[in-house]
């Protein structure tokens, strides 16, 4: 009879270790998929804040530009439109050269794969500056925005 017990012993112990590793295996599958998502997310969240920037960059160049020109100058440096803002102009001399016109396929902000475009709208009393900065993330075309009205101060 004790030669009974030790088998029905040996054949529980070999399911228990094919349970065990099951639950192991599906554990480790389940950490190793999140693991995965939270690096993706912190790669998309990376490129969404450094576009972010870049856009915030442009606004602060149309920020300096009003400040430096004075309103009447710096309305009338501008004509509604789209700009390609690859890089930013360093004074007020580029600012005003700057061309209308979208950018183009590699019109990117030098040393990234990021687009920045500036699309003006003129009124009496105010300029509206929208930024949008475009990319793409695993053949995903993604923007971020940022946008704001200057008016004239009296």
């Amino acid at each position: 009879m004790k030669i009974n017990r030790v088998r029905a012993q040996a054949g529980q112990t070999l399911i228990e270790i094919l349970i065990v590793t099951v639950v192991v295996a599906t554990v480790l599958t389940a950490i190793a998929g999140s693991l995965s998502m939270s690096a993706k997310n912190t790669s998309e969240n990376k490129k969404l804040s450094m576009s972010t920037t870049y856009a915030q960059e442009a606004l602060e160049v149309f920020r300096r530009e009003k400040y430096a020109l004075g309103w009447e100058s710096f309305q009338l440096a501008l004509v509604d439109g789209i700009y390609c803002l690859d890089t930013i102009p360093a004074d007020s001399a580029e600012f005003f050269s700057l061309a209308i016109g979208a950018c183009g396929a590699s019109e990117t902000i030098p040393g990234t794969n990021f687009l920045r475009e500036a699309t003006l709208t003129s009124a009496v009393d105010e300029v509206r500056v929208v930024i949008v900065v475009k990319w793409t993330d695993a053949e995903t075309n993604k923007e971020s925005t940022a946008e704001q009205t200057f008016k004239e101060i009296n």
